[in-house]
């Protein structure tokens, strides 16, 4: 089999971080290469790669409304669209279990907070715990990276590790902590 074509300069390829799998250890070893080689690695968005500065643009981004610097980059109607439910009424975000615990571990968030899917994120329909408000976007990537956007509360934030399986306890309670940290030092403050 033929391999991908490089899609990245060397550059942006030496700039990308290393992925590590947590072993039954506790400890993490490094992977050989990168996971997400070019075009023929399709997993949703597993072949987009940005830097955390650009994660944090795109929450900002949501929170303006769909601008950025004074830009519009989605029309209006594409943030409702994309901040609505749509699944069935009454069809509700279950756990999701792993068919493969290397990579991932079974996953929910905030168990037992109804939440929904819009065609672009998770919604929570219920004020969480952390302190994100009712309506919230959130979503995650593969070596537990996470962000959140709160319209309501003009709150968002970006959390990025490298590391396997997604969903590792250790992980979620960081994003839990660093979450609720930034309610407890923002919420009001604007």
């Amino acid at each position: 089999m033929d391999s991908p074509p490089e899609i990245w300069t060397p550059g942006q390829r030496a700039r990308m971080t290393r992925t590590h799998q947590r072993g039954d250890d506790g400890g993490f070893t490094p992977l050989d290469g990168r996971f997400g080689t070019g075009p023929a690695w399709c997993m949703g968005g597993g072949a987009l790669l940005g830097t955390g500065r650009d994660y944090l643009r795109f929450v900002r981004m949501m929170l303006n409304g769909g601008r950025h610097e004074g830009q519009a980059l989605l029309a209006p109607g594409s943030i409702t669209e994309m901040s609505r439910s749509s699944l069935a009424p009454g069809v509700q975000v279950t756990r999701m279990r792993s068919a493969m615990p290397k990579v991932s571990a079974d996953a929910e968030f905030f168990p037992g907070l109804p939440k929904t899917w819009s065609t672009a994120f998770m919604i929570n329909t219920q004020d969480a715990p952390t302190g994100r408000k009712a309506g919230s976007l959130a979503w995650a990537g593969i070596a537990n990276t996470f962000f959140w956007i709160d319209p309501a509360s003009g709150l968002g934030g970006v959390f990025l590790s490298q590391m396997l399986p997604f969903a590792d306890p250790a992980a979620i309670a960081a994003f839990t902590a660093f979450e609720t940290a930034t309610y407890a030092e923002f919420a009001g403050a604007g």
